[in-house]
């Protein structure tokens, strides 16, 4: 089984709250020649009392044994590294070994717990005895538990942390993604709506949006990314802008709507005016028309009165309400003939 699998397993064992998986390899000596019997037996003692305690899970040395032959281990040159390695093969969170040393009437057990997940020497520790074999398998089994739940409290420990730093990163991380969005977001809202402006209070898109950018950079290496964006600050000087260019434009739209009106108004006054006096000028004509038809009419009548009357005998013995008779005749004779319409001076006519 590969090292990745290996602590994914232990997580799992204590999530679970399964019994943590654990091998005791054989002993070694000091001291104890023709003993090595007896050295087994303390080892697998230990084991059963380890197995009796049911806080572990004990993977037997049967188990493991074809394993280990099978890639040459030998338990007198095994180093850190070593067990470690076979504690991989054997798909274990934990590995015992022990060396006892025997002194005359004195042993020394000298055991070292190995931590397969993080590749190390988790602890080490010696039990002594002046009363034989015995009180060395009373004392082993609850110092190695008293050292494996040391070991089991560090790693849920160490996996809190490593949890809540993966919460914090992928908090983090949400954050940077979001404000990148939010960004990203004002860029493009910013590109758009200034596209169609070649300056924008004296400043070239490519200047402002540079300008956003750099603002993002500073404030990511002060606070570190992932921190609160304060946006509304960043896009201050952006909004003012479209502020000012917006006001402007509307200035200059209200100018030219403002321009329009006035031409168009100037434009319906002088049509207006010229109407007027185009009607003023028709009227005119007409009177002026109607006023030298009138004069040719008087005139034409005042010749022929006086062409009639230079014809009546005695006119000058006729008395005066004749003449004006004869004229008047000739003038209603004229109208109806000629429809005339205007006054007639008779008063000119009289006098002539």
């Amino acid at each position: 089984m590969s090292k990745r699998i290996i602590p994914l397993l232990l997580l799992i064992e204590l999530v679970s709250g399964q019994p943590i998986e654990i091998t005791v390899f054989d002993f070694t000596s000091i001291g104890l020649k023709n003993n090595d019997n007896l050295v087994k037996a303390l080892r697998n003692s230990i084991e059963k009392e380890l197995m009796e305690a049911k806080k572990f899970k004990i993977k037997q040395k049967h188990s493991i044994m074809p394993i280990l032959k099978r890639e040459g281990f030998q338990l007198d040159e095994c180093d850190t590294e070593c067990f470690i390695k076979m504690g991989s093969l054997v798909s274990v969170g934990f590995v015992i070994s022990g060396k006892i040393k025997k002194f005359g009437n004195h042993y020394n057990l000298r055991l070292n717990v190995y931590d397969v997940d993080s590749r190390q020497l988790a602890d080490k520790f010696d039990v002594k005895s002046n009363e034989g074999l015995d009180d060395l398998i009373a004392q082993a089994p609850t110092k190695i538990m008293s050292s494996l739940d040391k070991e089991v409290a560090r790693i849920s420990a160490e996996k809190k942390a490593a949890e809540e730093a993966a919460r914090i990163a992928a908090e983090k991380k949400a954050a940077a993604d979001e404000a990148k969005a939010t960004i990203d977001l004002a860029i493009a809202n910013a590109k758009e709506r200034i596209a169609i402006l070649s300056n924008v209070a004296g400043a070239p898109l490519e200047m402002i949006i540079g300008s956003l950018k750099t603002q993002m950079d500073e404030y990511n290496k002060t606070f570190g990314q992932g921190a609160p964006l304060p946006m509304d600050d960043i896009v201050k000087e952006l909004s003012t802008l479209y502020l000012e260019r917006e006001r402007q434009i509307a200035a200059e739209e209200a100018a030219r709507i403002a321009a329009e009106k006035r031409n168009a108004e100037e434009a319906v006054r002088i049509s207006s005016e010229e109407k007027a006096a185009e009607e003023d000028a028709r009227i005119a004509a007409v009177k002026k028309t109607a006023a030298d038809e009138s004069k040719a009419s008087i005139d034409l009548a005042i010749t022929n009165a006086k062409e009639r009357i230079a014809t009546l005998p005695d006119i000058a013995d006729a008395p005066l309400e004749t003449i004006l008779g004869t004229i008047r005749a000739q003038m209603d004779e004229y109208n109806e003939i000629f429809d005339q319409v205007a006054p007639l001076v008779i008063d000119d006519i009289v006098k002539e």
